[in-house]
């Protein structure tokens, strides 16, 4: 879907600012000339200063849902759906905005204007009607332009606003951005329950994904307890006066730790962990269940991951203990 852009000015006519005889506050004046320039020269970004303040919350707004709805597409869709969505969302509108003023100026839409110098005595102000804090300049033409005295002291225009809350696309445009908000949402939660470590199917997407995402600090939650506390003695050891430890690569990053943490990380960096534990794409067959707090993943390829149940009915990885007697061969767990 082209989200369209819409008219700026309902009429095809552009105008000059001649005030004929009627006296108009210099201020409001001012406002009123800004705008018909900033029509004139096609300048959406004046608009958008110009305008009330209800345009620039609406693309403030407006500018955040399209930014979130473009992060979610990344983490929630596949790849090959990215580009039709961003497409029928509009939002190569908003990728490059930093603020809701350059939102504005991407769909400001100056098409329906056309100059014409035959007409250019036809937006000389006849009338201003003025009440409270609202003016309404009357034209020769018979247009009528609205314009609000803010606390500030300031005359802003309602037209962008006006023309805005008049686009005919707009409606279906809000309403596919929220459809697209809920669709993420209900992905969302289902990823979530998918990576829910309180089933061990969950405990294995949630380790395999942050394997592919390299977050180390979630990967060392999903170890189980025995795991971490071998971790924690192997640190000990290496760093006993009375220890005498081989020096290989694993033992020197022992060394170097301060606790069980720090070592699981050292050792996930320089890639001495790892292999034999849940990777991106593997995808699960069948949940054998050893007992009633273990039970055994089988991967596509007939590769296995153990898992033991812990505190909170939270399923955590058992299988790099195997790894680390490799490593740390000799070291004993504290009783």
């Amino acid at each position: 879907m082209n989200i369209g852009l819409w008219t700026v000015f309902t009429t095809s006519i552009l105008f000059c600012c001649r005030c004929s005889n009627v006296e108009v506050a210099p201020e409001l004046a001012t406002v009123y000339a800004r705008m018909v320039e900033a029509a004139k020269i096609k300048d959406a970004g004046v608009l958008y200063d110009l305008s009330i303040p209800e345009l620039h919350d609406e693309f403030v707004n407006l500018l955040k849902r399209m930014k979130n709805l473009e992060d979610a597409i990344i983490t929630v869709y596949p790849a090959s759906d990215h580009h039709s969505l961003r497409q029928d969302l509009g939002l190569s509108y908003s990728e490059s905005c930093q603020d809701a003023r350059c939102l504005f100026v991407n769909v400001a839409d100056f098409s329906g204007i056309v100059v014409d110098s035959d007409v250019n005595d036809g937006f000389a102000i006849v009338d201003v009607v003025q009440s409270d804090n609202i003016a309404e300049i009357q034209t020769r033409g018979g247009e009528r332009f609205r314009f609000r005295h803010t606390e500030d002291g300031t005359w802003m225009a309602t037209l962008p606003w006006d023309a805005y809350q008049a686009w005919k696309d707009r409606d279906r445009w809000l309403s596919n951005l929220t459809q697209a908000e809920q669709n993420v949402e209900q992905l969302r939660r289902r990823v979530d329950e998918q990576r829910d470590p309180r089933t061990p199917e969950g405990a294995i997407n949630l380790f395999r994904d942050s394997v592919a995402e390299n977050n180390v600090d979630a990967l060392f939650t999903l170890l189980d307890d025995e795991t971490k506390k071998y971790l924690g003695q192997i640190v000990r050891n290496a760093q006993s006066a009375e220890s005498e430890t081989p020096d290989t690569p694993a033992w020197k990053l022992a060394r170097t730790s301060q606790n069980g943490r720090e070592l699981f990380e050292a050792l996930w960096r320089q890639k001495l962990v790892g292999d034999d534990m849940p990777q991106p794409g593997d995808k699960i067959i069948r949940i054998e269940r050893d007992t009633r707090a273990t039970v055994v993943g089988v991967l596509a390829g007939d590769r296995q991951v153990r898992l033991v149940r812990g505190k909170q009915d939270i399923w955590r990885i058992s299988d790099l203990n195997r790894t680390l007697v490799r490593l740390f061969s000799g070291t004993q767990l504290e009783p």
